[in-house]
């Protein structure tokens, strides 16, 4: 019988694992681990041989019965032991990386065979009015933008990410995108789950302006980034740059966390423009 192993592949095996000293209570746990470097032929017992590489260490198993079954190649020891291995394939990437999402296979593959290809975070491209243009990964085979619900590999010369921001986004950004994108829907970077430095996700429906900063951002016709925390004064700043009418919201917002000194010394910024006080409620407002 013509068997052929995967590999680099996906092995799942099964054993009962005591989990309790005590009472010798034992359950029945699978554990799935991702390995390059498999050979695999019959042996001289009549099973089958199979070893693979496993951090710098040679490790195999014998199998007395192996399976093809279309998907995966299903083995058992002697001891009846259930072994299975399969290729990789995009999701396996959730696992292995802080991304947290699916990654192209190749780039998959080649992270097991020789490590550090994974991406490590996903990123949102922002153009300057906040509008998202695509999603990103930079792995170490290069770097790949979400079209049409997959991964392309953009072209080492292309300048269709100049002038934009990379922003870091939690792994829920991936379907919102794909969403909006099957639906030609525009969507900004408010609408993402946004990724801090300290590894939070900030939930955008979470993140709403008090009454008198929204009034003021609705005035002044643009769409100011929303600064929650300190973690927000990155993108903050960055669309300060640009836009000098959104700088005095960032700078309220930054005196209001302590983070006065994060504001760059050119902005100069004297304060928000004047607007007219809120009318209390039971008076006339004056036209």
């Amino acid at each position: 019988m013509t068997v052929q192993f995967p590999n680099p592949a996906a092995i799942e095996v099964t054993a009962r694992v005591v989990t309790d000293d005590v009472t010798d209570t034992e359950e029945e746990m699978t554990r799935l681990r991702f390995v390059g470097g498999i050979a695999a032929g019959v042996s001289t017992e009549g099973g089958w041989s199979v070893g693979w590489d496993d951090d710098d260490s040679i490790r195999g198993v014998i199998l007395t019965s192996v399976e093809d079954q279309g998907d995966w190649i299903v083995g058992a020891t002697a001891e009846g032991q259930p072994w299975r291995f399969r290729d990789l394939d995009t999701y396996d990437a959730i696992q292995m990386s802080a991304a947290g999402v699916p990654q192209p296979l190749q780039v998959v593959q080649a992270h097991v065979l020789r490590g550090g290809v994974l991406a490590d975070s996903l990123d949102a491209v922002v153009a300057a009015d906040n509008t998202v243009a695509t999603l990103m990964l930079e792995t170490g085979m290069g770097t790949f933008v979400r079209y049409s619900g997959d991964w392309q590999l953009l072209s080492p010369d292309s300048d269709s990410l100049d002038d934009m921001s990379l922003v870091s986004v939690g792994p829920n950004a991936l379907a919102v995108w794909d969403a909006a994108d099957a639906a030609s829907e525009t969507i900004t970077v408010f609408d993402l789950p946004l990724k801090h430095e300290d590894g939070t996700i900030t939930d955008p429906e979470e993140s709403v302006p008090d009454i008198e900063t929204a009034a003021a951002i609705a005035a002044s016709g643009i769409q100011i980034p929303q600064v929650s925390s300190v973690e927000d004064l990155d993108l903050g700043i960055r669309y300060g740059n640009t836009h000098p009418n959104a700088r005095w919201y960032v700078t309220k917002r930054a005196s209001a966390l302590g983070a006065s000194a994060r504001i760059p010394a050119h902005w100069n910024v004297a304060g928000p423009v004047a607007m007219p006080p809120f009318p209390v409620l039971g008076e006339e407002l004056e036209m």
